[in-house]
This record gives structure tokens, C-alpha cells and sequence, in this order.
């Protein structure tokens, strides 16, 4: 008698965990134009990677034309395009160990391109297609050998990044020339939706499956977003620091803290590259505190009961 049980102590707990979470809400913070972020917070045009090299790095060799750089991982293997003389083409390439290879195409005499490669060796990005009249179609490759992913029926689609579980992102045509951010995982395409309007397409995804793009709203200009427990929100409304007349227009990378490179928009079409970062969500915690110092009160009246005869028989 007099003590709080264990149970109580965890159900007060539970109790402020159960609280459902607010959006997460985002500072922006200036830094110079770039596209791709590392976990580290450092940012790039190229791809770079946590050792904070850059794609292309230690990349030798070409197919006989000129190169272009997309992707890096952890292990600097490098992916992106060479030019093949041969058949006036640039085809999808990987650089590592000191050597190029040739990915190849879905035709004979067709191209190919690499945006990124995860830390498996999985390499995604787009071939032409084989189908008259269809000029491109999201593929990966996966030991060397290439593989058309699904589309969303107009026969055009583009895979922009890979994370390390597979999950693949890019961007896929419903409608002629009308695109929507899509998923592949596992192979089973997802269609991510808009932001209320007919557009969208996804750039980046991270460990945590924390999708990042932009998108068009009802009406105006593309937002950028972050799709997240399966639904995507503009960042425009959750970043507490924008000027008025500022918005999100693109959001191109995310890292495993949940940082987010992205552009800022305003009037007279000026931009600035930002990271946006996560402000924790004290609200949460307010409540686990509460629970704690309910449970604390709980305690302490307790202990005041167990004392009270004591101080009878003594007073």
C-alpha cells in the first residue's frame, strides 16, 4: 500500500505517447546552389556521397565519348552516361575499380542513362523504350542485367533514385506528356498523388522511405513536398521561416536526418538553394513530461501517505 505500481508508471507513459504527432515543421537555411545533400549536411551539384566525394570521383575511362555523372555511393561507384560513337548514343555506364562498364539498352542500337546506385550495386534510371511511339521507360539494373519496371499506362516513365531497402523512385506519364510521382517496391508500382493538381515527380528517397519531389497544387506554380506515412504534404506550409511571396518550388534530395535540399521561389522568379531542417516536435515530449511528473505527484502522495502515522505517533 502506498506506492505506485509499475503499471500506473507505464500507463501514463503510454498515454502521452499515444498523442497523435503534428507535422513535422521545417527552418530553411541558405547555402550555395546545389541538388543532392549527404548525411553529413554537406551538399553538391553532382551526387555526393558521406566520404563527401562527388559523382565522377576516381571515374576512369569512357566509351569513347564524353561523360556525365549522376550517382555515387558509399563505396564510390560511380553511375551516369558515356557517349558510344559507335552508334551515336550515350549509354548508361558504372565506374568502379578503376574501369568502366557498358550497361547497355533495352534495344540493340537504342540509349540509356543512370541517375543513381545504392550501396548493393542496384542501378536504376531509363532506357528507350522498344514500343514505337514511347520515347523513354524507367529500368534497373541488378547484377549487371537490365529490367523494365511498370508504368502507369502512357508508356513513359523515368527512375531518379534507389535507396539501400530498394525502393525506387521517379516519375511515371498516366496521360500523354501528364506525369505523376511514383514508387517501385519490390517491383509493385505506387502512385504518390499531387498536391491537388494534374503533376508531380519524385527526386530523392532515404532510408526511412521519406520521399521528396515537387508537385502542382490546385492552381500556381509546382510546390515542393515531402511524402511521408502515405500522403504528401507541401513543404510550403510547413516551413516556418518563408518571406511572404516565398515558397518551396522544388524539393531535389533528403538525407537520413530528414534534411532537405530544396529551392525557395519568389516574386519576380528569384531563387535560392536552403536546406530545410526538421524542428523537433516538442509536443510530444511535453506530454511524455507530463506523464512523468503526473506519475511523480502520484509518488509523492504516496510516500506523504505511507508517512502520516509516523508523524502522528511522534507529533
Amino acid at each position: 500500500m502506498g506506492r505506485i505500481s509499475w503499471a500506473t508508471l507505464y500507463a501514463a507513459v503510454a498515454l502521452a505517447c499515444a498523442v497523435p504527432a503534428a507535422a513535422t515543421t521545417y527552418v530553411a537555411e541558405d547555402v550555395p546552389r546545389s541538388q543532392h545533400i549527404n548525411d553529413l549536411g554537406q551538399v553538391g551539384l553532382l551526387d555526393i556521397n558521406n566520404s563527401g566525394h562527388l559523382a565522377g570521383y576516381n571515374a576512369v575511362g569512357s566509351l569513347g565519348g564524353s561523360n556525365d555523372y549522376n550517382g555515387i555511393n558509399e563505396l564510390d561507384q560511380t553511375v551516369g552516361t558515356s557517349f558510344v560513337p559507335g552508334i551515336g548514343r550515350a549509354h548508361a555506364a558504372l565506374w568502379t575499380g578503376g574501369a568502366i562498364t557498358d550497361l547497355g539498352a533495352l534495344a540493340a542500337d537504342g540509349g540509356s542513362f543512370a541517375s543513381a546506385i545504392n550501396d548493393a550495386g542496384v542501378i536504376v534510371g531509363g532506357a528507350d523504350a522498344t514500343a514505337p511511339g514511347v520515347f523513354v521507360w524507367a529500368v534497373y539494373w541488378s547484377g549487371g542485367v537490365i529490367h523494365k519496371l511498370d508504368d502507369l499506362g502512357s508508356n513513359i516513365s523515368y527512375a531518379n533514385d534507389v535507396n539501400n531497402a530498394g525502393v525506387i523512385v521517379g516519375e511515371s506519364t498516366y496521360a500523354p506528356f501528364s506525369f505523376r510521382a511514383v514508387a517501385w517496391t519490390g517491383g509493385v508500382l505506387q502512385d504518390l498523388g499531387t498536391l491537388g493538381g494534374d503533376f508531380s515527380a519524385a527526386f530523392a528517397v532515404n532510408e526511412l522511405g521519406q520521399i521528396v519531389g515537387n508537385a502542382s497544387p490546385v492552381a500556381g506554380p509546382s510546390h515542393g513536398f515531402i511524402w511521408e506515412g502515405g500522403s504528401m504534404q507541401d513543404l510550403s506550409t510547413l516551413t516556418l521561416n518563408l518571406s511572404d511571396g516565398e515558397y518551396i518550388g522544388e524539393a531535389w534530395d533528403i538525407n537520413e536526418s530528414g534534411q532537405i535540399l530544396a529551392t525557395i521561389r519568389g516574386p519576380d522568379n528569384a531563387f535560392r538553394t536552403v536546406i530545410l531542417t526538421p524542428v523537433p516536435e516538442p509536443g510530444g515530449w511535453a506530454l511524455l513530461i507530463l506523464g512523468f511528473g503526473g506519475a511523480g505527484a502520484g509518488l509523492r502522495i504516496a510516500r506523504r501517505s505511507a508517512k502520516t502515522p509516523l508523524a502522528s505517533a511522534v507529533g
